[in-house]
């Protein structure tokens, strides 16, 4: 199965360890192996199955730059932004009952 997917195992020891046998039960998989940066096996004497981890490499991403946009009020007009306001189809959002479907609606 893991050839068809091209898969291969991180974990390559045994992670059930009884008085008769070991075996590698507990795998972690991967198409791309060169995306893990530390993987293994820590034994915890709770079970007798091993922990397996493993560490990813990972990119920090840089952010994109925020636009912040400012708006003069100077000539803000008070008598036109309230005829504005009534021109909004609020009734829309009486159709949700998610609240924040409403709020982006």
């Amino acid at each position: 199965m893991c050839d068809i997917y091209n898969l291969h195992s991180l974990i390559n020891v045994p992670t059930r360890i009884s008085k008769n046998r070991e075996s590698c039960l507990d795998v972690i998989l991967t198409n791309v192996p060169a995306f893990a940066k530390d993987s293994g096996v820590i034994h915890t004497g709770l079970s007798d199955h091993d922990l397996v981890h493993t560490v990813l490499k990972t990119r920090h991403m840089r952010s994109k730059a925020e636009t912040i946009t400012k708006r003069s009020f100077k000539a803000f007009d008070k008598d036109s932004f309230q005829a504005d306001l009534l021109t909004v189809p609020f009734s829309v959002s009486y159709v949700f009952d998610d609240p924040d479907d409403v709020y982006w609606c």
